[in-house]
């Protein structure tokens, strides 16, 4: 699938094979919404016997009544899934938690690209807040990431992995994987993140047009160059209307 159809993207190479993807939506066009509802299904419940019809009108419930960051956060979630099916990921894990119908506690986000597996951890925020930035973003995606990864929280991520990865049908060879990390955790047993692929996605939603101007790139560039991790792919996403995603999600 190519992404450049459905997204304004750029992707830069940078230190040690790593990349930064740059990503633009402007507007909601014909195409991103035909991708949505292409994806819809298969993002949130990984299941073809649910209708596309119930899914949307499950995630309208889902969406009512939510503040202002838990909607950003989540609809950033779902946009860096869908931008990422499209280059080839596959999504070992469910949109939102599975007990609660919420978003996910542990990692946002759980990938498989060919053998290997990539972590995803997104922050997200308002362009009217005061210095925001791509780069304080990334920061927080990482300091999240890692945090985690060192037993740092209340709940094992790897065990709430666990149990997505097996709900979607992933390969009994990364099941078996997350379950050793899970028993790992467990016994206070961390894996350093230098060993780990990483995905730190950051997400600024814009009231007016959207401006990034070449300082911005390079600083981005100087954030992901200090990161450490076995593989990085760091996902920049600039969005106009939040409003106009949801729309996309829920109509």
């Amino acid at each position: 699938m190519n992404a450049n159809k459905f997204f304004d993207v750029e992707v830069i190479e940078i230190e040690n094979g790593n990349f930064i993807h740059l990503i633009t939506i402007e507007d909601v066009t014909d195409q991103f919404k035909q991708l949505v509802d292409e994806q819809i299904v298969s993002i949130c419940e990984n299941d073809n016997d649910f209708t596309l019809d119930f899914v949307k009108k499950d995630l309208s419930k889902f969406f009512k009544n939510k503040d202002e960051n838990t909607t950003m956060g989540a609809v950033a979630e779902f946009t860096i899934h869908l931008y990422l099916k499209t280059i080839g990921y596959r999504q070992e894990c469910l949109y939102r938690n599975l007990e609660e119908g919420s978003i996910k506690k542990g990692f946002d986000g759980y990938y498989s690209l060919l053998t290997e597996e990539w972590i995803m951890e997104s922050k997200s925020g308002s362009i009217a807040t005061k210095a925001m930035s791509h780069k304080k973003k990334l920061k927080e995606a990482y300091a999240g990431l890692t945090e985690m990864l060192a037993g740092s929280t209340t709940n094992n991520p790897w065990k709430n992995a666990l149990n997505h990865a097996r709900v979607v049908g992933s390969k009994q060879d990364l099941i078996e994987n997350i379950k050793n990390l899970t028993i790992m955790y467990g016994n206070n047993e961390y894996p350093k993140i230098k060993e780990l692929n990483i995905i730190p996605a950051s997400t600024i939603f814009h009231s007016d047009s959207i401006n990034r101007n070449g300082d911005e790139v390079t600083t981005i560039t100087d954030v992901a160059n200090n990161l450490q991790a076995n593989k990085i792919n760091a996902i920049c996403i600039d969005k106009k209307s939040i409003e106009e995603i949801i729309n996309c999600l829920i109509k």
